[in-house]
């Protein structure tokens, strides 16, 4: 079996373990739960190469500014403009989630224990 699992559609969702760590990774409560690990088939078959990615799925723009601004700021500088040429309107209307967010997989995974994250 497999699946696709979920589609970016912009390469600013993913950020370094610094970079997490100035958006508040470990210092603003709740963000653990949108920065997390992020492997390509190349990590799953080499060294991971530490990548974190943000994944806003379930919040609105709005949610995402008031709880979590510097993450905000940052998707809209490295997202956003990319996603506002993109051809499905869906993508650009909700320019902070990944273009393919696959809800059916994430409802097949929750309550799995998450990866562990390799710095």
């Amino acid at each position: 079996m497999s699946n696709p699992g979920v589609k970016l559609h912009g390469a600013g969702f993913i950020v370094t373990p610094d970079a997490a760590a100035q958006l508040g990774l470990g210092r603003i409560p709740g963000l653990e739960r949108h920065v997390r690990s992020y492997r390509n088939g190349r990590d799953l078959t080499d060294s991971p190469r530490g990548a974190l990615v943000i994944d806003l799925y379930g919040l609105s723009a709005e949610e995402v500014r008031e709880r979590f601004p510097e993450t905000y700021q940052r998707v809209v500088e490295r997202v956003k403009p990319e996603r506002d040429q993109n051809k499905r309107e869906a993508r650009k209307r909700n320019w902070w989630l990944f273009g393919e967010t696959n809800p059916k997989l994430r409802q097949m995974l929750a309550g799995l224990p998450p990866l562990h994250r390799h710095a």
